[in-house]
Order: structure tokens, then sequence, then C-alpha cells
């Protein structure tokens, strides 16, 4: 009988993180009543978005199918466990208000508490919440529940009506990240958050309903199907009617205003009247309610208050809520008419959406947690920091329960959602610090005339081994793509010094690299091997990947230059990788395909893990995750940095403050070679040497080139020798 192997250390930590994400779910769902136990809850809640942070970074190397077949069984699963949850409070207002509608009442007449409706109370009214305040759903919404609400589970079939928006989500959004070129397992950002599962399988929201709508648009947008997205989008707004704001993105067509303006205005205003008419149709059949309606939702806009992250912020210093709430409308307004620009200019239909409702969150007076889950799918096509923060800070969210049951009213401070936010902020801060500088630093992309290919190869070595051939080979195999191999190696420079009778150079201890004219260039060498690629010999002083990279990309002339270590081994796709990335993402500054190592256990998982993380969220790649640079981006912010440590965090850095920076999640196989010895002692320096770099160029680019050459010489004492 064999003996019982664990599986390798990232299928072994996804299934640990389902498991902990599906047992605490379970716990959700074995409490009583919404308010029970509510600090368990808030642990509960963390513990899930911690999990869901596990399951997408944590995801096993396997196909697109069966990843999608993975990802979709697992939500699937989760949903069922939390499906016997206790539903929400608003629930049972769809309910009766339903029922109202379905009777051919108007329950815009009045509150529910009022007189007028005393016979039609039942034990929905009773569960209901803001019996004091008028209706703010759409007629559209109110019609779909009088549909639902005569049904004889009616808090199972709302349930059913929620996941079915739900899982329409998800599907639109794998059929999204597909197009758009992105890693399936980032579907997970939405599978598995809890923003999402507890609000709509666990407590029934119908703002599903409007998400899913909303993601319909965007993949019928990305499809140019312009009457399908706004027919979507109309829908959303009939759902819920804050999805309006989207109109203006969907009108824009981004980046052609300054070749065809009167052919862009036409498509505003065609597009204008046919989503007008589309709402329209839809509102003739309650046209006596709009007006009412209107009532409703401006009573509740105009009077609540709770947990708005600005809101909060300004609130601490004592401003009333009369002062507050102009000042976060006034927020939201510069915000959206910035955004209005940017679209014009160029940013994409994704981007715009996923802002504006960032902007409306942020300055809204009230926000729910499942107002959040209106993010959701977007952190899964653009990947947040902020919102993924969020889906664990906002476990605290469930302190109103606690707060009813000490003190009898729910609610919290605003001090405690100044704790619940702060991260939030601070994680928005870090991802996006190079927003500004991108603003004012744009990049002209390089024409087909002016760059002779779309994609060039770099591959720096030191010494290579036999790995090199295998690399050239399948790279020779895959594409046409010229190759250029910047060798430092000390024996092919002499070499050809030789041969060139050239001995004007000696290497000396004393020699001073800022006399850069002295330097001899970079020579082509004979390559040993049958293989088509470039060789180019660097003088020993030039040694250091940014020098050789830096010469290697002064070699080609194309507008794309793939940077791969020698020891690498390619994704079996990546050339289609990369002309699909190309076409979805044609302002990129940088792609970054990511890596995976050769060897399997604790320490290499934990790196990759780490590593993934910091470009997704942070930025930053490293070189042997690797990277794809736009030339035109590159030129724009001062070229490759030729430095001999730390020129892929430098990179990354310039690069970011002129475009997106994508990663792909198509890995590259590594060597893990340098971390079977002294992984610890390793981990630790590079985690030094990064923060060190970073910190010098906070002090100016003199002191992080100085403080390179510092680390160069600490790594590599023989070669600076």
């Amino acid at each position: 009988m064999p003996a019982f192997r664990l599986p390798e250390p990232r299928t072994l930590t996804w299934v640990v993180s389902l498991a902990v994400l599906l047992i605490t779910a379970l716990g959700w769902t074995l409490l009583p009543t919404l308010d029970a136990l509510p600090v368990l809850r808030v642990v509960l809640f963390a513990i899930m978005g911690i999990s869901m942070l596990g399951l997408v970074f944590c995801f096993p190397g396997i196909s697109d199918k069966r990843s999608i077949l993975l990802i979709v069984g697992a939500a699937i699963l989760l949903r069922l466990v939390l499906l016997p949850a206790p539903e929400s409070d608003d629930v049972h207002r769809y309910i009766w208000e339903g029922r109202l509608v379905a009777a051919g009442e108007n329950p815009f007449a009045a509150p529910a508490d009022d007189e007028m409706w005393t016979s039609l109370r039942d034990e929905h009214w009773e569960l209901m919440n803001h019996r004091d305040r008028p209706t703010a759903y759409p007629p559209g919404m109110l019609w779909l529940m009088s549909k639902v609400a005569p049904a004889a589970n009616p808090v199972l079939a709302f349930k059913l009506l929620a996941l079915a928006g739900d899982l329409a989500t998800l599907g639109m959004l794998i059929l999204l990240l597909k197009r758009q070129a992105l890693p399936l397992r980032w579907t997970g950002f939405y599978a598995f958050n809890p923003l999402v599962t507890v609000a709509f399988a666990a407590e029934a929201h119908f703002d599903s309903l409007m998400i899913a709508a909303l993601v319909g648009c965007l993949l019928a947008a990305s499809s140019h199907r312009q009457i399908l997205a706004l027919t979507l989008l109309a829908l959303a707004v009939h759902i819920k009617f804050i999805a309006l704001i989207l109109l203006p993105f969907l009108l824009i067509r981004a980046g052609n205003w300054n070749k065809k303006p009167a052919r862009e205005l036409f498509f505003a205003v065609g597009s204008s009247v046919a989503f007008t008419l589309l709402l329209a149709a839809a509102t003739l059949p309650f046209i006596k309610l709009v007006g009412p309606w209107f009532e409703g939702l401006f009573h509740f806009v105009g009077t609540s208050a709770f947990n708005g992250p600005l809101f909060t912020l300004i609130s601490l210093f004592g401003l009333t809520p009369d002062a507050v709430r102009p000042l976060c409308y006034a927020a939201f307004a510069i915000g959206f008419a910035t955004l209005l620009v940017a679209r014009f200019k160029g940013l994409d239909l994704i981007d715009s959406f996923h802002v504006a409702l960032t902007l409306l969150l942020l300055c809204s007076p009230i926000v729910h947690f499942w107002y959040l889950a209106w993010l959701i799918p977007l952190t899964a096509l653009r990947p947040s920091f902020g919102w993924s923060m969020a889906s664990i800070t906002m476990a605290g969210y469930f302190l109103a329960w606690r707060t009813l049951e000490v003190h009898g009213w729910w609610g919290y401070g605003h001090v405690t959602a100044a704790i619940l936010w702060t991260p939030v902020m601070i994680a928005f801060a870090a991802q996006h610090r190079q927003l500004l500088p991108r603003m004012f630093h744009r990049f002209k992309i390089r024409s087909a005339e002016q760059s002779k290919g779309r994609l060039g190869i770099v591959i720096p070595t030191l010494n290579p081994g036999p790995e090199l051939n295998q690399l050239l080979q399948q790279i020779e195999r895959d594409s046409d793509a010229p190759i250029v191999v910047a060798d430092a190696s000390q024996k092919i420079w002499t070499a050809v010094a030789e041969r060139s009778g050239d001995t004007a150079f000696k290497p000396s201890k004393s020699h001073d690299r800022s006399e850069a004219s002295e330097l001899p260039k970079p020579v082509e060498a004979p390559f040993q091997s049958d293989i088509t690629a470039r060789r180019l010999a660097l003088p020993p002083k030039l040694t250091g990947r940014g020098n050789q990279i830096d010469a290697g990309i002064k070699a080609l002339d194309t507008e794309w230059i793939l940077v791969a270590h020698a020891d690498t081994i390619p994704h079996p796709d990546w050339c289609q990788v990369i002309t699909e990335a190309i076409l979805n993402h044609p302002k990129a500054a940088m792609f970054v395909f990511g890596q995976r190592f050769d060897t399997r256990n604790r320490t290499t998982l934990l790196i990759e893990i780490l590593n993934e993380i910091r470009i997704v969220f942070g930025g930053v790649a490293f070189g042997d995750q690797t990277m794809i640079i736009r030339r035109s981006a590159l030129e724009s912010s001062g070229g490759f940095p030729a430095q001999p440590l730390m020129e892929d965090v430098e990179v990354s850095l310039r690069l970011h403050t002129r475009g997106r920076l994508v990663y792909l999640g198509r890995e590259w196989t590594v060597s893990a070679k340098k971390w079977q010895q002294a992984a610890k002692l390793r981990f630790r320096t590079v985690i030094r040497f990064v923060a060190t770099y970073q910190l010098a160029r906070l002090r100016g680019a003199g002191h992080a080139a100085t403080c390179s050459e510092r680390l160069y010489r600490e790594y590599y004492p023989k070669n600076s020798a």
C-alpha cells in the first residue's frame, strides 16, 4: 500500500484556506438571529476576509478550465453553507412592500408606520426596519418585489433572487478576466469575499441584481455593443438609482475626442437619447410613482449618516452633520469632474466605473457593509489593496448590534468608524502613491513606424549554465522576437578583447565608474550555439543586472522589451498572452508574468506569495518575475536604471508614474538554488535591501544611486573586489 503524501504546499494551503472559510461560514449560519453574538460575528467576518486572500494568492497552478471549475464549485459550496443564515431585516421590507404593490397599493403614499396601513400589518411589518421612513426603492424594483413577495416562502425566494444576480456576476467576471488576459484566480476577490457572500447568500440584499447589470454593461461595452450596454445600465438604474452616475462614462469614448470631436459628440448625444428612451419605456407603467419615489429617496439621502469614511473623518473635528454633509458632496463633485476629464483623455471604462464608485462610497454620509459589494467585482479586474483591506476591517460593522445590545441604539460613533476606515485609507494611499505623478507625466506611445518590431528580448547573464540554451531554444520555438544576451562573464570579454586587439581597458580597484566616457562599449561576441541570439560582451566593471539590461535594451529598437533571467522556464502560452495583453491594455507601462520556483516548499511558497502581493498591490516587481517593459514609458521616465542592484525596484517605481503595471499571472518557473541555503538570512536581507533602497530614493536620485552601489558591494562582495 503506497504511503500517504500531503499535497504540495500551495495546494495544501489553498485547501486549508477553503476549509477555514467554510467552517467560519458555517459558524455564521448557526447564529440564531441577525443580532446574536455581535462580537463573535466580528471575528468570523474578519477570518472570512483573511481566508479570501489566501484563496486568491495561494491558488494552485492548474489549467484555465480546471481553475474555472474549482472557483465556481467552491463559490457555490460556500453560498450553500451561508444560505440558511439569518436574513437581513431589509428582506422583510421587500416582502411587505412587494405585497402592497401586488395588492394594488402605493407604498410611496405614506411611511410603513402610518395608520393607513394598519389593516395590512403582518409578521414582516413587525420585523422590517425604519418603518418611520418612506420607501427609497425605485419603481422597477418594487415591481420585481411584487412578483417575488407572494411566494410560499418569500424569504427563500428573495435569497434565491439575490443568489441569481450574484452567480451571474461571477460568470461574467470570468469572461471579462479572460478577455482582459488577466489571471482567472482573481475571480476569488469576488467569489470568496465576505462583503459579497454575507450580503447576498446570507442576508439577501437585492444589490446583487444591480451589480450583475453593471458587470454585464462592462462586458457588452468591451464587445462594442453600445445599445446592450445602455440597456443593462438602464436596468441597473431601475434596481438602484445610484447607478445613474456611471452613465457619462459610457457616453464618452476615451481618447477619441481630439481626433474626431464631431463624430464623438454625435455618438454621445445618440447614446443619451437611446438611454433616455430605454429608461422611460420601463418607467411609464410607474409614472405616477416617480414623484413620491424621489421624495423618499431625497429624504433617505438627506437625513441618514452612518459609517461614511469622509463624513466620519471630518466629523471628528466636531462639526455638525448638517455642516459635514455639504463638504462631502463638494468633495464628490470635484472628484467626479476630475474623473470625467480623465475619461475624455483616455481612462478606460473599467477604471472609470471603479473610481466613480470609489468616490461615491468614500464621500457618502452612509455606507452599509453591503454597499462595498458594488465595487468588489471591479477589484477582481483591478485588484485593490484598500478594498481588500476593507473586506477584513468591515467586520467591525457588526459592532452596531453590540451598541444596540448594551446602549439600546443601533450604530457606533465616529471614533469606531475612523478605526475601521483608517487601515483602508492607508492601503489606498500605499497602492496609489504614484497617482499624482502619473496624472502630470504622460508618455507618447511609439508608432509602428518608429519601432522595428513589437517585442524584443533581453537576457542578462553572468557565467551562464546549460539552462540558458534551454531558455533560448524555447523562446525561438514560440517567437521570432530578436534576442540579446547581455553577458558580463569575464572570460567572454577577455576573449573578445584579445581577438580585437583591444588592451586599453585594464580593470582596477581605483576605476571611477563616473567616467563613463572611458568605459569601452559592449561588443558583439560569437555565440557558441546554433541559436540566432546576439551576444553582447560587457566589460567586467559593467557587471550588475541593471547595467546588463540597459545595454541590452539599447541594442534593440522594439516598443516592448521582455527581460528574462537566464535560469527561467517560460509559461507555455507566454507569447499569446503578451499579444492579448498589449491589445487589451493599450496604455500599460509594464506587464509582469510572475514567478514560480522549481522547488516547492514552504519557503518558496512564502516568497511567491509576498512577491505577488507586492506587484499586485504595491506596483513593485522583481526581475525574476519576468518583466515586459514599454519603451515609450521607459524613455519618458528617464530610461532604464543602469545601476548594479535594485534596478528592478527602480524601473518599477519609474514606470508606475507613467502608466499601469499589469500582473498577467502566467508565471515563469525560476530556479530556487539561491534559496536552498540560509533562506531565512537571505529573506531578511532582501527585505532590508528593498526598504533601505526605497528610503534612500526618497532623499533623491543621487542617494538612490549611491545606495545601489553600496548594496551591490554588500550582496556580491567577490564581484566588487
